[in-house]
């Protein structure tokens, strides 16, 4: 999921530097777009993220899971999760206007 967030915010900023450059208008739609699709993977990610944590926490109460590969396993889940958050906020918050 990160290779698509990445890709995508590649390719709003390509987009974004095209109009910029033609002195062109930046149409409005696309700042509806970028919206829609960050807010998209900030959730994708939390649910996945979310999936995991509850997971080893579950396995953990049944006793299949020791506590070092609970931690492990909700350490993987936040430190996966961070690149989506970083790059959703920082397209987010940049607004490209």
């Amino acid at each position: 999921m990160n290779f698509l967030n990445y890709g995508f915010m590649c390719l709003y900023i390509g987009i974004y530097l095209f109009f910029h450059l033609t002195n062109t208008p930046f149409p409005g739609f696309l700042q509806t777009v970028n919206l829609i699709v960050c807010w998209g993977f900030l959730l994708w990610g939390g649910y996945i993220a979310g999936k995991v944590i509850i997971d080893c926490i579950l396995l953990g109460a049944k006793g299949q899971m020791q506590p070092v590969h609970i931690r492990n396993g909700i350490l993987l889940a936040t430190l996966n999760y961070l690149p989506v958050v970083m790059m959703s906020v920082f397209m987010l918050k940049e607004g490209f206007k």
